[in-house]
């Protein structure tokens, strides 16, 4: 075609120079054979050939972006992220195509989530390029990929049904493998670019059986759903369920790779070099550190009582222990008391557990000076987290019978939302982030940057909240979006996750 953007076209990168003389200098002899111009035994002389043409130039401005200060280290960050896990290319890996068309086409980053098409869009230098190079790269800017089930195999072309939305797609048949070993009923995962009545696969296919309809039905009815909450959450626009199945590429990409023979199973993954084991402490600060302080009991009568006397100690009758508190919270303002650790009677042994060793000592202190000859100290046995041995199944199961047993008290549950709620109304909403660029939420929430940062953070907290056991109350969020002001989560019933199915 006439109207494809050559090296004499303005560079999409919006510096007002020719592509060969911009971008296009920056290529090396490895990336030469990626950007240069299809060969004609590759052409098959349908639209498809533009769509590469054009696909080329957004590959080239995406090579820009990725020096560009404000989005260079996002961009590098998120291709080696996606390289290391999914190995695309190699023999274990996903698709090429899989991997540029989700970089190019899905991937949204930066504060207003924009892909790199997008940004390319909004370019001046490419509102001046002819409107069959502008219809092109909308058509593929609007692509995403999703699962079909073959309906009819004609000679020139394959009538497609995408599941849950139900609309139907005219594919062009255009000689590949994958054409000839189509059959009625199979379900491909696969992204369409054009017209429904006029389209083109973009992209190698993954292929399943008609078995896999019911599962996918379920996968893609739940990447809709959990969309929707989502962008009832943002201010910025989305088009469902277009940008539902943009969001959910990084599932399929998982669910792909472990779907297809050879791939490589999680534990053969390899840890990034020079990770490092977060530092966990206290609300004081200090470095967490599971210790046992033990006493030796020289005098029982009257202990109980004398423990329950001292100041900072509350007896707990219902779990045979005292707790050790202390007014206040240096860290979180809202909380009344700080848990400290807790003292319990074992044989004749006086034990309180803590978890850092510097108030380890000062228990130790505390008790010596309070109970004076009725104990005598013995030790301090003290462990970092990451040095303890792992509980027995057994030790698993007893606890997590506790925690159901505990949290399953409405007094109880309510009492932690309502703590929960308190600290973020009034100690996080006020505290410096550094998410937020180091600003309060109050702060942050004034800017549209910071409105759409705190859209993200909050959604984040959401998430991490929902991933604890289903033991535990969960919090929701929107009593601090209203607080702020931000879009309120749309709430939909979530069905439980449908099994993976196979090829």
């Amino acid at each position: 075609m006439s109207d494809k953007p050559g090296r004499n076209y303005p560079c999409p990168c919006g510096s007002g120079k020719k592509l060969k003389k911009c971008c296009g200098l920056n290529l090396g002899p490895a990336d030469e054979d990626l950007f240069a111009p299809m060969p004609d035994n590759l052409k098959t002389g349908t639209k498809i050939d533009f769509y590469f043409d054009i696909f080329r130039s957004v590959m080239l401005y995406a090579e820009m972006l990725k020096t560009n200060p404000k989005f260079g280290g996002e961009l590098r960050r998120l291709c080696h992220d996606f390289e290391e896990k999914f190995k695309p290319g190699g023999e274990h890996g996903l698709t090429d195509s899989f991997y540029l068309n989700w970089f190019v086409f899905d991937n949204r980053f930066g504060v207003d989530q924009r892909t790199i098409i997008e940004r390319m869009m909004e370019k001046k230098d490419f509102h001046a390029m002819q409107d069959a190079v502008k219809l092109a790269a909308r058509e593929l800017s609007d692509s995403y990929a999703t699962c079909y089930q073959v309906k009819e195999i004609r000679k020139e072309d394959i009538l497609f049904e995408e599941l849950v939305t139900g609309l139907r797609w005219i594919v062009h048949r255009i000689g590949d493998t994958c054409e000839e070993e189509a059959r009625p009923q199979d379900i491909w995962h696969a992204r369409f670019v054009g017209p429904q009545e006029d389209a083109y696969y973009f992209g190698q296919p993954f292929v399943f059986g008609p078995e896999a309809k019911g599962d996918f039905i379920k996968i893609t009815d739940m990447l809709i759903k959990n969309f929707k909450e989502y962008a009832s959450t943002r201010s910025l626009k989305f088009v469902i369920p277009r940008d539902a199945f943009k969001a959910g590429i990084s599932f399929w990409a998982e669910y792909l790779h472990r779907s297809f023979p050879g791939a490589v199973a999680e534990s053969d993954v390899e840890p990034i070099s020079g990770a490092t084991v977060p530092f966990l402490s206290t609300t004081d600060g200090e470095k967490m550190r599971f210790s046992l302080v033990t006493f030796k009991i020289i005098t029982e009568a009257g202990l109980c009582d004398k423990l329950s006397g001292m100041r900072g100690l509350e007896c707990d009758a219902r779990r045979s222990c005292w707790v050790w508190l202390k007014k206040g919270n240096r860290r979180i303002k809202s909380w009344d008391n700080t848990i400290l650790g807790q003292i319990f009677i074992r044989g004749n042994e006086l034990v309180g557990e803590v978890n850092s060793l510097e108030r380890a000592l000062r228990l130790k202190n505390k008790l010596s000076i309070g109970l004076g000859k009725m104990v005598v100290f013995d030790r301090i046995d003290s462990k970092d987290f990451a040095a303890m041995p792992q509980p027995s199944q057994e030790e698993l199961r007893k606890f997590e019978e506790d925690q159901r047993r505990i949290h399953s008290d409405p007094e109880v549950r309510k009492v932690l939302l309502q703590r929960q709620e308190e600290y973020y109304l009034k100690d996080w909403i006020s505290s410096r982030i550094p998410a937020l660029n180091n600003k309060t939420p109050l702060q942050a929430v004034k800017s549209k940057e910071g409105r759409l940062q705190l859209e993200v953070l909050i959604n984040r907290m959401e998430g991490m909240d929902s991933a604890q056991p289903d033991y535990l109350p969960k919090m929701d969020m929107n009593f601090l979006r209203q607080k702020l002001g931000l879009p309120l989560a749309v709430r939909e019933v979530k069905g439980p996750m449908p099994r993976q199915a196979g090829k």
